[in-house]
């Protein structure tokens, strides 16, 4: 009876032990690192013909844009983890049709699309679509 008990008793601290490790490794995987990449000041975000906007972890910044036809957004990723800028609606991007990055924009990379036609594109981030967005091209 004793042995039963002590084969019990290491089932369960390993069965602890196993469980505190991928739980340690699920929350390394989905928790962003912050810090590692850092934002260009507000001032190099000016451009006449270009505008910035920024991919952060909480999302898109800023968050809705108002353009001219012709000019071009400029999606910059300041996270330490991947975005992909695209068109709604999720999955298919078929709002705007050609916004799309077409695949992760790594940290410290950018992704432009030109916008040539008044219209409205709601935008999302295709590795996380809760993180929404909206182009505005003004005629």
């Amino acid at each position: 009876m004793k042995a039963f008990w002590i084969i019990v008793v290491l089932v369960v601290l390993i069965g602890a032990g196993w469980y505190y490790v991928s739980t340690q490794n699920a929350r390394n995987e989905l928790t962003p690192l912050t810090g590692s990449v850092t934002p260009p000041p507000p001032e190099a975000l000016e451009d006449s013909n270009k505008v910035k906007v920024q991919m952060t972890a909480s999302g898109f910044n800023p968050s809705e844009v108002r353009i001219k036809p012709g000019q071009t957004v400029e999606f910059i990723n300041t996270d330490s983890a991947d975005h992909w800028p695209a068109s709604g609606v999720h999955p298919t991007h078929q709002l705007c049709q050609g916004f799309d990055a077409r695949g992760p924009v790594t940290p410290g990379s950018t992704s432009s699309f030109p916008f040539t036609s008044p219209r409205e594109c709601p935008m999302h981030d295709h590795l996380n679509p809760t993180l929404k967005g909206k182009v505005i091209v003004e005629p």
